[in-house]
């Protein structure tokens, strides 16, 4: 299981194939693809730079994927394209679901990004376009951002279509039971984010709006808003995150569906560790009667009931309340490595252990997504974290920090029936902080 690891560590690092802003945290960044063209602006605008290289990496289907990668762009933000084509070897598979095809895999795989300022046609403004033939999915984007004149507020029109097709689709998922295979799931995305600072720290909040439009086999919609602070205080940094989801519709599509304990099945197919099984077992992403081991953060992110069902007792009998349409969470998580001496840490320049306390409360609905909303009673959960940062990577200057996170919820307020114990050791792991 942890073979695969090495192949993530030579490559962590092509994690720029990741930079698609299908994600809040990935449109966030996005506020810096663009660069006024202000006097002080250190760029290039003549020069055109093209890179290449090879790219390996691994899933337990395709097994090793041997590939190339090409990069180019003018002062990182004219005409910047990201594209990367692996040969699938089917070396090293494990792991299949019964009665898959050994040899069903997709021989090629590809992924392909472009951007480009459009400063000089509408000021602070960027187009950007994708696609890809990868682990069994086939989708797009077509997106335009328009940012403020201050570089604080950035606002998205986004659309998105994904088809994962029946043929040995569920072979490749980390989370097998919920996509909805040979149907279109296509959207119209609307967003506005805005961060912002005050005295002892700064913060972000992030507006979506989703409608599911023509050629799509699905109908739902939602408003999910999002807020994440981080202060700063005495030796101590306390983050936080509010959520909140409403939505809609009389056939959602699993994979885009409110998860009460991590990201749903689309957002996982957005990063490269998560988008199918391998790097993590898919054991480890099942939902099963006691929590499990897998965490990737999205949704409500009630660490503590990763992976489990979250059966709850309504009027018309038992029903899980893992997944729904509407949802809210509060996600906090106060810091305390200075205390611990991480700023003297012989490493610290090329690693960063973050250690922390964290504590998660949410709610979700539990009604049919056509119906009025009822919702299963509160869960909640306490625990102790550690993230290892790579941040430093010597002389590749390209890899961007890799975070690696192991998180122990020992408290949970409602526990399952097979472990009623509040108070467990449990602890699950992930790539990248959970917000």
């Amino acid at each position: 299981m942890l073979l695969p690891m090495l192949v993530m560590a030579s490559v962590a690092l092509a994690q720029q194939e990741d930079s698609t802003p299908d994600s809040a945290e990935a449109r966030m960044n996005m506020r810096f693809m663009y660069l006024p063209d202000r006097p002080g602006n250190d760029v290039d605008t003549g020069r055109y730079i093209l890179e290449a290289g090879p790219d390996i990496w691994y899933n337990s289907y395709d097994g090793l994927k041997l590939g190339v990668r090409l990069h180019g762009g003018r002062a990182a933000r004219l005409h910047v394209f990201d594209a990367i084509l692996w040969v699938n070897s089917g070396v090293g598979q494990y792991d299949l679901p019964e009665g898959t095809d050994r040899f069903g895999f997709m021989p090629l795989s590809f992924i392909g990004d472009y951007h480009t300022s459009l400063h000089a046609y509408w000021a602070n403004s960027t187009a950007h376009l994708s696609a890809k033939a990868l682990d069994g999915l086939y989708g797009g984007v077509i997106r335009l951002t328009k940012g403020n004149r201050s570089g604080n507020m950035l606002y998205g029109l986004v659309f998105k279509v994904m088809y994962r097709p029946e043929n040995n689709g569920t072979a490749y998922l980390l989370d097998r039971a919920h996509w909805d295979l040979g149907e279109w799931n296509n959207s119209i995305n609307a967003s506005m984010d805005y961060t912002y600072t005050y005295g002892a720290g700064e913060g972000s909040v992030g507006v979506d709006l989703r409608t599911s439009n023509l050629g799509s086999d699905h109908d739902y919609h939602y408003l999910r808003m999002e807020a994440m602070n981080t202060t700063e205080f005495w030796m101590l940094s306390l983050r936080s995150r509010a959520f909140l989801q409403l939505g809609y519709g009389t056939d959602w599509a699993s994979e885009s569906l409110l998860y009460i304990d991590r990201a749903s099945p689309e957002e996982l197919s957005d990063n490269r560790f998560t988008r199918s099984a391998g790097i993590f077992p898919a054991d480890w992403a099942a939902y099963g009667v006691v929590p499990n081991h897998f965490h990737h953060g999205g949704g409500l992110n009630l660490r503590g009931y990763a992976g489990y069902l979250s059966p709850e007792v309504m009027g018309d009998g038992v029903i899980t309340a893992f997944s729904g349409a509407n949802g809210a969470a509060v996600n906090l998580e106060l810091e305390f490595d200075r205390l611990l001496g991480s700023d003297r840490w012989p490493l610290r320049k090329w690693l960063h252990l973050s250690t922390y306390l964290f504590g998660d409360a949410g709610i979700i609905s539990v009604s049919a997504p056509d119906e009025t909303p009822r919702f299963a009673m509160p869960r909640a959960d306490a625990g102790l974290g550690l993230a290892l940062t790579v941040k430093n990577w010597g002389g590749v200057s390209r890899l961007r920090p890799f975070t690696v996170r192991f998180d122990m919820p020992f408290l949970v307020s409602r526990p399952a029936a097979l472990q009623p114990e509040p108070w467990r050791f449990r602890w699950v792991l992930g790539i990248g902080r959970t917000f």
